[in-house]
């Protein structure tokens, strides 16, 4: 406090008689809502008292101000603009459990908010409010389409038989089509059960991965023709070569190996592609 505030104070206290004075504020402030960009203005009117007969300073009126701010967003926090009265409400009944002594030694006697919300801002809460309510709406619907198409697969496409009852629906007359159609309904059943869990067998698995490792390879089945029609200059050429490509791609080691086979075919006669396989595991 500054020596000229004091100093209207004490004026203040010789001028009028001694007790408490209630002092009327009325506050202006915006209260956020459930919705981002979107505010209810809030006029709350303020009854308090003045301890000793004192004139309110500024900071008195702002520790107030902020006080009932924060006790009155937190209140209408919950609520859109489109239920101002129900914001309305709980805002005052938190501010009617407000009680608060000021650092000054004023006090909190009576508060009362009144919420309003101006045209664009509800405007635009409908709006957010339709296209909500529209998303939600459309979400459901798809819902109950794939709960009704699940249902489906469960009880209908089960297997063969349930689906050919269900294809007939006690019509007669298609007996004799059924008869022609075959197993096109195991076929179906089995199309529609695809990636569902439970329907897949791990040995059906091993077998289609089995069956793929025991597939030849057919460019190592080229690789072993182009190898054995190479003559021992042309093949001397190639084997330069290919251990230049494992060095570029960091393979000193497997470079240095086929030299050591090549010298160690200048000794031997030539060897064909799956001798070279032997003997380089018998070096491992």
């Amino acid at each position: 406090m500054t020596f000229s505030e004091w100093l209207d104070r004490l004026l203040f206290r010789h001028t009028r008689g001694g007790g408490p004075v209630t002092h009327h504020t009325c506050l202006h402030a915006l209260l956020p809502s459930d919705l981002r960009d979107a505010s209810f203005r809030a006029s709350i009117e303020v009854t308090w008292t003045i301890h000793m007969d004192d004139r309110p300073t500024g900071g008195d009126e702002a520790e107030m101000h902020d006080c009932l701010w924060d006790i009155a967003s937190k209140a209408a926090k919950p609520f859109g603009v489109l239920q101002a009265n129900e914001a309305q409400s709980r805002v005052n009944i938190e501010l009617g459990r407000a009680r608060r002594v000021f650092s000054s030694g004023s006090w909190l006697v009576h508060a009362r908010a009144t919420l309003s919300v101006d045209t664009e801002t509800l405007e635009f809460a409908r709006k957010y409010d339709s296209m909500q309510r529209e998303t939600a709406l459309v979400r459901e619907r798809h819902q109950a389409q794939r709960d009704r198409l699940l249902s489906l697969r469960e009880y209908v496409l089960a297997d063969g038989g349930t689906a050919r009852l269900w294809w007939l629906d006690g019509n007669a007359e298609k007996l004799s089509r059924l008869v022609e159609m075959g197993g096109v309904f195991e076929r179906a059943v089995d199309l529609v059960t695809q990636g569902v869990p439970g329907t897949s067998t791990p040995d059906a698995h091993h077998e289609v991965v089995s069956g793929e490792a025991s597939r030849p390879d057919p460019a190592g089945e080229l690789i072993r023709q182009f190898l054995s029609g190479l003559g021992p200059a042309h093949r001397e050429l190639l084997i330069s070569q290919v251990g230049r490509v494992f060095r570029s791609y960091e393979q000193p080691e497997l470079a240095t190996e086929l030299e050591d086979l090549h010298r160690h075919g200048r000794e031997q006669p030539p060897q064909e592609p799956e001798q070279w396989d032997q003997h380089r595991n018998g070096r491992n």
